[in-house]
């Protein structure tokens, strides 16, 4: 019977000591009033309803953020589509007329000299173009155009900008282009 006195005067004295600590925790001094305790409670609750409109307001402007510069580069990806788009077409053109005086021979009169210098003009202009291109967009291209004007291309360009480039290729398309640079340097 002790033993049960015992244990049952442990609980309640563990009872009363946990009270205690949730009181204390709670901000809550023995002696104060209900009103004082409900007062404190509310200054809590608004204090933490604060906390959290802050961290919304921020996480707001963080949104607005996000989606401002997702604009920009959304703009920023068309305006490069448009360009790569028109070279694309600009390169098909060169290479349909390169394709159809092979066939059918100048149609303009012009001599061979001519038509030489002519394409090396239109080499130079393509090389300028590369030049000012990212090395991942010029791959782009450089996988749609003829391989021989591809290689005529990179040997005007800069060597360093026609190195990142055909890194920017697919591998067995730069190991193509970089035998066919290196087959025809040889002649």
């Amino acid at each position: 019977m002790k033993f049960l006195t015992v244990i049952s005067l442990g609980l309640a004295v563990a009872l009363i000591l946990s009270h205690s600590d949730h009181a204390q925790a709670q901000g809550v001094i023995p002696g104060q009033s209900n009103d004082e305790i409900e007062t404190m409670t509310q200054a809590k609750i608004f204090r933490s309803a604060n906390k959290q409109r802050l961290r919304l307001k921020d996480a707001e402007e963080e949104l607005k953020r996000r989606k401002e510069r997702l604009g920009r580069l959304e703009q920023d990806v068309l305006r490069r589509y448009k360009a790569l788009r028109m070279l694309q077409e600009e390169l098909l053109s060169a290479y349909k007329r390169s394709k159809r005086e092979e066939e059918e021979g100048p149609s303009d009169g012009a001599s061979t000299a001519e038509r030489s210098a002519a394409r090396a003009q239109e080499v130079r202009k393509l090389a300028k173009s590369f030049e000012s291109m990212k090395p991942a967009a010029a791959a782009q291209v450089i996988e749609v155009m003829e391989d021989e004007l591809v290689v005529d291309v990179l040997r005007v360009v800069n060597p360093r900008k026609s190195g990142k480039i055909l890194g920017a290729l697919e591998p067995k398309t730069a190991a193509r282009v970089s035998e066919l640079m290196t087959n025809t340097r040889r002649r």
